[in-house]
């Protein structure tokens, strides 16, 4: 259990739960409560690092990304939101125009998902922080959560990963070079992927944190591992391109914590022809990256040869409020001792 995960739990354990709730604590992306008249989902998602770190500069993408980060949630468990409340602390060193900038962004995001309510409030903050709660209302059970995969199972993604980890990688060591990747960075939701990964998988999460972290931790909940097939071809263009300007290995961009939003999920293999055979006649281009193992590891498949890896020097980072710096160096030090590419 990650440092994270501690935390909540010793905020938790000390209020009764109510036995309508379906979902056991980190079991799921969203919490799922039974009502009178179906299932309440929520989820809330704060940005406050990501700002801090300087790893998101631009007040459009962070805008766009506070709404992104819970509306994926919900995504991740198969559930489209419909309402969502954003809250913004506000310092009093940012003007009218910075915050024109970050409800802009925000407002481009409830359009791309069709969110029909919404609102949005500010606070005094002493710093930049942003909010998202997003609420959907289901007449059936979600039927997917992070717990439930079996060694066998196949794993897949909904698209390229690394594109959030290259922002953020660039804004730390490109200087203006990286204002392009920065003010274009919009990671999509995958709501409209959502009801279709429902019908099929067996856990899911979505890689808000990256996909290492997200193996990871639907390792330590699960009980089991994973083999993933290494294959640049995983990568987005982002993060081959910005790779290729500063010189490292894209693996960083697999590694760190700043994610994209696809779905990682797994699928019973007995049913993988079935799957990839309904995906395609719905038009879907999911990557299939590896397959649940029964021990307990993170192996990767590289030119034909198995590597473990050990994420214990870089689990904690960001819970222990490293700098900038040396977060990059730690990161750049795990990609190095593990020579994945």
């Amino acid at each position: 259990m990650n440092q994270e995960m501690s935390f909540v739990k010793s905020l938790i354990d000390s209020y009764q739960r109510t036995g309508r709730q379906l979902n056991l604590p980190f079991a799921s992306d969203a919490e799922i409560i039974k009502t009178q008249s179906g299932y309440a989902c929520v989820t809330i998602d704060t940005v406050s690092e990501e700002i801090e770190m300087g790893l998101i500069q631009s007040l459009e993408a962070l805008g766009w990304l506070t709404v992104t980060a819970s509306v994926s949630d919900l995504a991740a468990i198969g559930v489209e939101t419909q309402n969502v409340h954003v809250a913004i602390g506000w310092a009093d060193d940012k003007s009218e125009l910075e915050k024109l900038k970050i409800v802009s962004g925000i407002k481009a995001s409830l359009q791309k998902y069709l969110i029909p309510f919404f609102d949005i409030s500010f606070f005094e903050s002493k710093k930049l922080i942003t909010s998202c709660t997003a609420f959907a209302e289901t007449a059936q059970s979600p039927k997917v959560q992070r717990i439930g995969m079996q060694p066998g199972d196949l794993v897949f993604i909904t698209g390229p990963i690394g594109w959030g980890n290259a922002v953020a990688f660039a804004n730390l060591t490109l200087g203006e070079k990286a204002k392009n990747f920065d003010l274009n960075y919009r990671p999509l939701a995958r709501i409209e992927d959502a009801e279709f990964i429902a019908k099929w998988a067996t856990s899911a999460i979505d890689t808000s944190d990256g996909l290492l972290f997200s193996l990871d931790l639907l390792q330590q909940l699960n009980g089991n591992g994973f083999q993933v097939s290494y294959s640049e071809h995983l990568y987005h263009p982002v993060a081959i391109e910005v790779a290729r300007l500063t010189q490292v290995n894209p693996f960083l961009f697999m590694a760190a914590q700043n994610g994209e939003f696809e779905i990682l999920f797994t699928v019973a293999s007995k049913n993988e022809r079935l799957f990839t055979q309904a995906a395609k006649e719905s038009g879907k281009n999911f990557i299939k990256i590896g397959k649940v193992t029964e021990n307990n590891t993170l192996c990767f498949e590289v030119s034909e040869k198995l590597q473990t890896l050990d994420l214990t020097s870089i689990r904690n980072l960001l819970q222990e409020g490293v700098d900038p710096k040396n977060y990059v160096l730690a990161m750049l030090k795990f990609a190095s001792n593990n020579r994945i590419h």
